[in-house]
């Protein structure tokens, strides 16, 4: 798995206290991004993800370790091939900067980049991880 993080547009503001247990360092099968002072970690379920089967993304977003307070939304695409996924996902927001993204599926073997958008009062940023699922 390659990741490389990257960042478009201004920096988002985050209000309110932090839940730091959540934004603390990822646990087993959690995967991490990270640009300047924002963190999205996730996982997938099944961990195992197969080409052709849809699968959940569970993701916490945070700025400063305190929990992200705006619209957090989860894509993936095929860069190689200038594609994305078949199936648009449900994005539900669970509170406190988690979001889950229920329906995604990769309906091909290759190299697939998961996209994260964090849309704010200030901006956006965008990150992303590259993964090649065979």
């Amino acid at each position: 798995m390659v990741i490389r993080p990257m960042i478009v547009g201004a920096f988002l503001a985050v209000t309110g206290s932090a839940a730091a247990a959540d934004c603390a360092a990822p646990g087993h099968g959690t995967r991490r991004v990270t640009a300047g002072d924002f963190a999205v970690q996730f996982v997938t379920q099944p961990a195992d993800i197969a080409i052709g089967r849809h699968f959940d993304v569970l993701v916490t977003v945070c700025r400063d370790g305190a929990p992200f307070r705006g619209r957090v939304d989860v894509d993936a695409d095929m860069p190689a091939h200038g594609h994305g996924m078949n199936y648009a996902p449900d994005i539900v927001d669970e509170g406190a900067g988690k979001v889950r993204a229920s329906g995604m599926m990769f309906h091909m073997p290759g190299e697939w980049r998961y996209v994260f958008t964090l849309d704010g009062e200030t901006g956006r940023e965008v990150l992303e991880v590259r993964d090649d699922v065979r």
